[in-house]
């Protein structure tokens, strides 16, 4: 990936990020990995919308971390974000999983 070529907010570049915030993650580098995950979230945000599963995905990545880092609470209120806006996404009805069970994992060690 030439990421002067494709830019940085390029979906590739963005998702190059995204496993960089993972590596640094299983590092035990988590600041820098919250710091990355939140850029990519941006990104990701601006790029393909807030309902997008690369946004998603981010953000249940970094629910994951921070709940990792027993910041149970914020990382509650992430996963909870990521997956009111999948349901939102897709019109499933109040009671139903989105099925993304992998963005989901924080809640069922916080509840």
């Amino acid at each position: 990936m030439d990421a002067e070529k494709l830019g940085a907010d390029h979906t590739d570049a963005l998702m190059a990020k995204m496993n960089l915030a993972t590596l640094l993650k299983n590092q035990g580098k988590t600041a820098e990995a919250e710091a990355l995950y939140q850029e990519v979230i941006a990104g990701y945000t601006e790029k393909l919308g807030a309902d997008h599963t690369d946004t998603l995905r981010a953000k249940g990545n970094l629910a994951i971390l921070l709940h990792d880092q027993e910041a149970e609470a914020e990382a509650e209120a992430e996963a909870e974000e990521e997956d009111d806006i999948g349901r939102a996404s897709f019109d499933f009805p109040e009671d139903f999983h989105t099925g993304n069970y992998r963005c989901r994992c924080p809640l069922i060690s916080i509840n």
